[in-house]
C-alpha cells in the first residue's frame, strides 16, 4: 500500500470517529477550491488541470459537498470514492461540550421545523377571501408620488445633519 493511500485511509478513519476533523476537513477543502478558482494566476495554477476528486480524498472528505464553483463548471469528480453506509448525523466530536452543543442545536432545529409545519395550515376560503380584499385596498403610489416623497425624506435627512 503506498504512502498516500495509506494517509487518506487514515484521514478519512479520523474523521469518521471525529466530527471535528469532519468539519475541518470539509471547511480546509472548500476554502482551497475557492481560492484556487479565483486566484490571479491561471496560466500556472489550471483550474481545469486540478484532480478535485483526488484532493477532496487527500482532505478527508467523506462525501463530496456541494461547490457553486465545481458545479458551475461542470468538473469531474474523478478519484474520489464517498464513504458507504454512514450516516453523518451519527458522527459525533470527541470533545463532550461540543457534542452536547450539536445535539442541542439538533433538538431545536427539529422543534422549528415541526412548528413550521404546524403553522403552515392551509387557509380557510373566508380568511383567503380577507387576504385578497387587504391586497386589494392598497394603491400602488405613481411614479411622481414616490419622488415626491423619497425627495422630501432627502431633505428631511439633509437637515438632520446640519
Amino acid at each position: 500500500m503506498s504512502l498516500h493511500v495509506d494517509l487518506t485511509f487514515q484521514i478519512r478513519s479520523l474523521a469518521i470517529k471525529d466530527r471535528e476533523v469532519l468539519e475541518k476537513g470539509l471547511k480546509a477543502f472548500v476554502s482551497f477550491v475557492r481560492a484556487y478558482k479565483e486566484h490571479q494566476c491561471s496560466y500556472i495554477f489550471s483550474w481545469k488541470g486540478l484532480e478535485i476528486g483526488k484532493l477532496a480524498m487527500g482532505y478527508g472528505i467523506l462525501s463530496f459537498p456541494y461547490i457553486s464553483e465545481v458545479k458551475q463548471d461542470r468538473i469531474g469528480i474523478v478519484g474520489f470514492t464517498p464513504v458507504q453506509g454512514i450516516t453523518f448525523e451519527d458522527i459525533k466530536f470527541k470533545n463532550k461540550s461540543r457534542e452536547k452543543q450539536r445535539q442541542q442545536n439538533l433538538l431545536a432545529r427539529k422543534d422549528k421545523l415541526q412548528q413550521e409545519k404546524r403553522g403552515k395550515r392551509k387557509k380557510s376560503s373566508k380568511e383567503a377571501v380577507d387576504d385578497s380584499n387587504k391586497a386589494s385596498r392598497k394603491r400602488k403610489l405613481t411614479g411622481r408620488q414616490r419622488q415626491t416623497i423619497q425627495t422630501a425624506q432627502d431633505e428631511e435627512e439633509m437637515n438632520l445633519r446640519l
